[in-house]
């Protein structure tokens, strides 16, 4: 099965432009969507809690 989808796509040259047709066109906005929920959702900030408290300077409250 591997072997005939990679013949297959050996045949065809792709483009960037192919992500804004047909189906993967909506596969591209899913992805995108759920992307941009997540940075929305914020778990960018989340992620880099650490660097907003210490430019707070929150250690500083636990190292007295």
């Amino acid at each position: 099965m591997m072997r005939r989808t990679i013949d297959r796509e050996s045949d065809v040259n792709p483009n960037l432009l192919e992500l804004l047709k047909g189906t993967d066109l909506r596969r591209t906005a899913i992805v995108c969507g759920i992307y941009a929920a997540q940075n929305l959702a914020g778990n960018l900030i989340a992620n880099q809690a650490v660097f907003f408290f210490e430019r707070k300077c929150v250690h500083l409250l636990y190292n007295a």
